[in-house]
């Protein structure tokens, strides 16, 4: 949830899901009364939600004190294990399943603006967030997932809460396999789901 009251009058509503499965997202605001609600179907990668129209009214309606105090600064979502491979944790790096994979995002704007992502402190082994202007404002989620045992692969799943230009790269430290991803500015990003990014990277 954005506060876009000086920009158009609107809050705005956000999201992004590194799935295909059906879901519906309820937005009530209980001020006004006022809900939004945002669906995907099953067996459809879920767009990035990026309603920069959700709520009109919601800026004329006073905000109660607690909800108006200073922002949190965002807590760490776990302990991202020490790499033991090629990786090595960055500002704009992120390392995963071990430090074996390196993951690196730049964003871009329709007028040509430009920059690296920053990955947000803490994580798990195999997944991450990343800001883009705010560290208080996670935009993206990336996960590297070991899939062997499924189907002989790593798979990358992915998803951001915006409508910017994205390229992502991943690489596998160990056999220097590359996965990329490329977004150009202004439609909302699709969610990633690709079971076969890594296809040679299982160990016997």
């Amino acid at each position: 949830m954005l506060d876009g009251c000086s920009v158009n009058d609107h809050h705005w509503v956000y999201a992004a899901s590194t799935t295909d499965l059906g879901y519906s997202i309820v937005v009530t605001d209980t001020a006004t009364g006022a809900v939004r609600e945002y669906t995907n179907e099953p067996g459809q990668p879920a767009p990035a939600i990026t309603d920069a129209t959700a709520f009109p009214r919601a800026c004329s309606v006073p905000v109660a004190a607690e909800a108006s105090a200073a922002p949190i600064a965002p807590a760490p979502l776990g302990h991202a294990a020490a790499s033991h491979s090629g990786c090595e944790e960055a500002g704009s790096s992120l390392c995963l399943v071990d430090g074996r994979f390196e993951v690196k995002v730049d964003w871009s704007t329709a007028d040509g603006q430009n920059g690296p992502a920053s990955k947000v402190p803490g994580g798990t082994n195999n997944s991450g967030l990343f800001t883009f202007f705010d560290p208080n404002n996670w935009e993206m989620l990336i996960k590297v997932l070991d899939g062997c045992a499924v189907n002989g692969n790593f798979w990358v799943y992915s998803a951001a809460a915006t409508d910017l230009g994205l390229d992502i790269t991943v690489t596998d430290t160990d056999t220097d396999a590359t996965w990329t991803y490329t977004k150009e500015p202004g439609p909302p990003a699709p969610a990633i789901t690709d079971a076969a990014a890594f296809t040679a990277s299982c160990r016997p």
